[in-house]
């Protein structure tokens, strides 16, 4: 099997208890059926310990103590299951988190969620572009394998729009513009399956030049219509499940203020020029991360909205941040990232609602999209883009 990895990937560790958040403090943990048997035939004080530790449900998972910290969490903020027998002693979930992986067949991709804060850091702090990295594994084919022709075809848009994300050569909010009118005028081809339409959309996007000329013409949605737009995005997140009670109220205040945060979005744009390659990182994880499920379904669009949407909403957080604060540190970003990835990205409605909306919701559609990322990352005034 051949699989793809980010070229960080392997350079990922946990970093224990100088976390500042703890992925065993507030989820659900399933225990999965191998490691369940493990554990009920494990002998000694920790089998027992084990076995009462454990809602046997089904699935089973690990029961909460107070603050809601998984009961093998102890006062150090390291778990006693692995400091007892060592990684292979954990259960599948805990081992693999917060690394996943999506199989096509014979292909097979592999990442790291941002819901992790060490993986933010190592995302963030990068100067140069993502980049991916290929080799062959001894696994056997998923046996759920799709059209091999759509899939070369997703795999052909998504390398289009990584171009796109990473051409540092045109403002963030133009590149983000771009991503959805490639997502577009993909969807068109492959809604007819017209594979030749295809080819010459994406050798369009792929030629700088073309991409500078779609650039300029790029316009802004004025006023209150924009505002009102994204009061339309801010109440469908608001309305989604939430993990943190708190999550829906922080919604609400960008969906309060939103006039206020985007009549300063120009001078925090300024702020975090130099460090725009964070938020072009941010929209290749999320291209990176959903855009080939599209293989299995042929729909670019949702996936490319969705990524535009997380990039649009962890974006006005950080406007929020600076101006709460007067600062924004990369710090800053890894932890409104993160924030946003557990909220949304770790409940498969929200995802799935949130892809869903890129159909039907008003504020989902394209030009609106568009008049909100260059509203957010404002292209300079002299540059005429």
């Amino acid at each position: 099997m051949r699989v793809t990895y980010p070229d960080y990937y392997e350079t990922f560790h946990c970093i224990g208890s100088a976390c500042k958040d703890n992925c065993c403090i507030g989820w659900e943990i399933d225990v999965d059926p191998v490691s369940a048997a493990r554990y009920q035939a494990a002998d000694a004080e920790l089998g027992q310990r084990l076995r009462e530790g454990i809602q046997w449900d089904d699935p089973p998972y690990f029961k909460r103590k107070e603050k809601e910290r998984c009961c093998f969490l102890n006062e150090q903020n390291l778990c006693d299951i692995q400091c007892a027998l060592g990684e292979e002693g954990l259960c599948e979930i805990c081992r693999q988190h917060p690394r996943f992986h999506e199989w096509f067949g014979d292909y097979k991709e592999s990442g790291l969620g941002l819901c992790c804060e060490a993986v933010g850091a190592l995302l963030f702090s990068r100067e140069e572009p993502v980049s991916f990295v290929q080799s062959d594994i001894p696994e056997p084919p998923d046996e759920d394998e799709p059209d091999k022709r759509l899939l070369q075809a997703v795999l052909r848009i998504r390398e289009t729009a990584f171009g796109i994300a990473q051409d540092r050569g045109l403002p963030m909010g133009i590149r983000l513009c771009l991503l959805m009118e490639l997502a577009q005028a993909s969807q068109f081809c492959l809604d007819r399956e017209d594979m030749e339409c295809l080819d010459q959309v994406c050798s369009q996007f792929s030629l700088i030049q073309c991409r500078r000329e779609m650039g300029g013409i790029v316009r802004l949605e004025e006023g209150s219509a924009l505002e009102e737009t994204w009061r339309g995005m801010l109440r469908f997140l608001r309305h989604q499940t939430p993990l943190e009670s708190s999550w829906p109220e922080r919604i609400r205040r960008l969906e309060e203020n939103v006039s206020s945060l985007l009549s300063q979005a120009r001078d925090f744009s300024n702020i975090l020029k130099s460090r725009i390659q964070e938020v072009e990182h941010l929209a290749v994880y999320f291209l990176y991360r959903y855009l080939l499920k599209a293989a299995y379904d042929g729909d670019v669009l949702s996936k490319t909205g969705f990524t535009v949407t997380s990039c649009l909403t962890v974006g006005l957080m950080a406007v929020e941040r600076w101006q709460e604060t007067g600062d924004f540190t990369m710090e800053d970003h890894i932890q409104l990232a993160k924030d946003y990835s557990k909220q949304v990205e770790y409940d498969l409605d929200n995802v799935t609602g949130l892809m869903e909306a890129m159909w039907c919701e008003p504020w989902a559609d394209v030009s609106h999209l568009t008049g909100m990322c260059i509203s957010l990352f404002p292209p300079d005034k002299e540059k005429g883009c």
